[in-house]
């Protein structure tokens, strides 16, 4: 829909990323390949004519600083928990546009997914559920700018049968 569309998706190791996103990554590329869709293995880059996919991960805090110069019309963090707060917010920088398209859609974007609990979950709660963060840290903090989706086993369609119960 918008040519050149930049996205960064984030795990927090590397591992977990090749468990995840990059397996799914290949064979999408298989399957999209008749419309020009291709998978850099080297660069974990999804490409489908000029609009990328990268995928990366944050497992330390000097990992923050290969993003920091970049520029993404939407960041994705899966498991967000996993992340140190601080990780978030400086790579959050990064999503920003020259992109008309983009800026008339809202501009661009910071998505973040995760289950609950894990060492970041209670930041997380602060900033997206409950909209109470430290106010010294946040002075400038506009709830409305922080969106909270929840997710129910009831709203997948593809769960098998017996997940609730293995849960």
């Amino acid at each position: 829909r918008i040519p050149g569309y930049r996205v960064l998706l984030l795990r927090r190791t590397y591992s977990e990323l090749e468990q995840s996103h990059l397996l799914d990554m290949i064979a999408e590329a298989e399957i999209l390949k008749p419309i020009g869709a291709h998978y850099k293995t080297g660069d974990r880059e999804f490409w489908i004519g000029s609009s990328l996919i990268k995928a990366g991960h944050c497992e330390t805090e000097g990992d923050v600083s290969k993003y920091l110069s970049s520029q993404w019309d939407l960041i994705i963090f899966d498991e967000v928990v996993t992340f140190l707060m601080d990780m978030f917010l400086a790579i959050s920088s990064c999503a920003r546009t020259t992109k008309e398209k983009v800026k008339s859609e809202g501009g661009a974007k910071v998505w973040a997914a995760t289950n609950p609990g894990g060492r970041g979950a209670a930041w997380v709660k602060d900033l997206f559920v409950d909209h109470l963060p430290d106010t010294e840290r946040f002075p400038d903090y506009i709830p409305s700018e922080w969106g909270f989706v929840p997710g129910r086993l009831e709203d997948n369609p593809y769960i098998e049968p017996g997940y609730r119960q293995t849960l």
